[in-house]
């Protein structure tokens, strides 16, 4: 899917943005997605994801309260964890709020 901006008359056209907002839960063990946007992410809402988790950028990115970015996710061992097989991203980007 790709959304369309106009830039100097010449019409271009850029693939939409999917993202999720999670929130940890009140034990601070697992991170809960509280809202999404885009393609596939529907079912995504309360969806919850454990912090232990090894592979989940989202999970890493919270328990060190450090920004993470993925480029190429589809090549990256990370593309065999379940919530990618159902979004299938192409890059992640993790932002901690503290």
């Amino acid at each position: 899917m790709h959304g369309h901006y106009q830039s100097g008359g010449e019409l271009c056209s850029l693939p939409l943005l999917d993202g999720a907002l999670w929130r940890l839960t009140e034990r601070r063990t697992e991170a809960v997605i509280t809202a999404s946007v885009g393609d596939n992410t529907e079912s995504s809402p309360g969806f919850r994801l454990p912090l232990s988790d090894p592979q989940a950028i989202v999970a890493q990115s919270m328990r060190t309260g450090q920004p993470m970015f993925c480029n190429q996710a589809q090549v990256k061992p990370l593309s065999q964890h379940p919530l990618y097989q159902v979004l299938r991203p192409r890059a992640l980007l993790a932002l901690p709020i503290i």
